[in-house]
């Protein structure tokens, strides 16, 4: 943090408020709450890449994957893939399970 945190508060404030006038009730995706905390995991990763060995790092994001293949039949590989190149095979195992 810095001193300009503190205006990023406010920037917080006002497109709350331009969101809240524009679509009072127009937001159907994630909760704020959901949100805030996909953003404060998104800074632990970065700091856990600044103090962690490479091949740790490597291998955090091989374990993540092959978790998430296997857990939820998603993750970001899969992701990145099916945006590139789609293939409806991937797409009926994920449906599958």
């Amino acid at each position: 943090m810095d001193w300009y945190s503190y205006t990023h508060i406010l920037h917080g404030f006002g497109f709350y408020a331009l969101l809240w006038l524009i679509a009072p009730r127009g937001y159907f995706g994630d909760s704020v709450l959901n949100s805030l905390s996909d953003t404060i995991v998104t800074g632990f990763g970065f700091a856990l890449a600044r103090i962690l060995p490479v091949w740790a790092s490597i291998l955090v994001v091989v374990g993540t994957e092959l978790f998430l293949g296997f857990m939820i039949r998603d993750n970001l590989t899969l992701n990145i893939l099916q945006l590139i190149h789609p293939s409806e095979v991937i797409s009926r195992w994920q449906l599958s399970g």
